[in-house]
């Protein structure tokens, strides 16, 4: 089958694709609040076991402080349309940064399943789209040799743009991940803006926090969720709270081994979910409201956004 290799300077702005262009023009979604479908991430205390699968009678659900019954419960098979923001603002050039960067991005390419669809762009102050979204059974690549970084990024604008760009993905379930090293310029997006927007959207967004060469790798490889103990938010707060509540993971890439397990990490969350649905108690009103699950499993841990935008029709 052909290898699509694509450049990673050469390919024109499409029209979303400056972050200001985005900033400008904020993209529109649509919850479906008739059903909440809430994406779970569901990790096994003891990693060297299989648990048995989750069932409905495991979990409680609340919205807003309320209880609700659940409705239904999927293993998640169905394809996911996967957007990659990449840095490439001038620090990114740092030692292993580089190399951390291009392990990741091509981790995900190669264990994305052929069913899936992915979109890859690089930003800096603004953004090109490097590969369009595409199939992954077509086999799309990257030139990394023509990969070039430059001064300056302004990674919340765009995150923005990559919301948008998820309007003309193909498959429901939808995620963003961001390999970068959390730094970038302030954005005149105001931020609640940009969190309304991400739950709104109702995409699970991954970071991929890259770092200098020589740091030792942590146990697990994950960051604890922004403001907990132990977590340096100053090293990456945009990072941190584009990733937010949403129901996705920020782990560390500092050195080869970690880098792949990032990536490995990113994917085997995607495809070893399950989906939740329930039936809001109240009908859409343009809040945002707040979702709350709890499971009875003592060897489970759960994950999953924790707020979503009530949108009327």
């Amino acid at each position: 089958m052909a290898n699509n290799r694509a450049v990673l300077s050469g390919l024109c702005l499409l029209s979303i694709a400056t972050a200001q262009g985005w900033a400008q023009e904020p993209a529109t979604y649509r919850a479906q609040t008739e059903l909440v479908r809430v994406a779970l991430g569901v990790t096994p205390r003891d990693r060297a076991t299989s648990p048995p699968p989750l069932s409905l009678s495991d979990l409680r659900v609340f919205e807003d402080g309320r209880e609700v019954p659940p409705s239904a419960l999927t293993r998640e098979t169905e394809p996911v349309s996967v957007c990659v923001l990449l840095d490439s603002s001038g620090s990114m050039a740092e030692p292993g940064r580089r190399r951390y960067a291009q392990l990741v991005v091509d981790g995900l390419l190669e264990q994305l399943r052929p069913v899936d669809e992915v979109m890859v762009a690089a930003f800096d102050v603004g953004a090109r789209v490097v590969v369009p979204w595409t199939t992954v059974s077509l086999r799309p690549t990257l030139d990394w040799s023509s990969w070039r970084t430059t001064s300056g990024t302004l990674i919340v604008d765009a995150f923005v743009g990559a919301l948008g760009a998820l309007d003309s993905a193909s498959h429901r379930r939808r995620a963003i991940v961001i390999v970068s090293d959390g730094r970038g310029f302030p954005s005149e997006i105001p931020w609640d803006r940009v969190s309304k927007e991400r739950r709104r959207s109702e995409v699970l967004v991954y970071g991929v926090l890259t770092e200098r060469i020589g740091l030792e790798d942590s146990p697990s490889g994950l960051l604890a969720p922004a403001g907990t103990a132990g977590v340096n938010d100053a090293s990456a707060p945009q990072l941190l709270a584009m990733v937010g509540d949403s129901g996705g993971l920020v782990v560390r890439a500092r050195s080869d081994r970690s880098a792949r397990e990032a990536a490995r990490r990113v994917i085997d969350d995607l495809q070893t979910q399950y989906t939740l649905g329930y039936v809001p108690p109240t009908p859409p009103d343009g809040r945002t409201r707040r979702i709350r699950v709890e499971t009875s499993r003592r060897d489970l841990s759960i994950r999953h956004r924790r707020a979503y935008v009530a949108t009327v029709p």
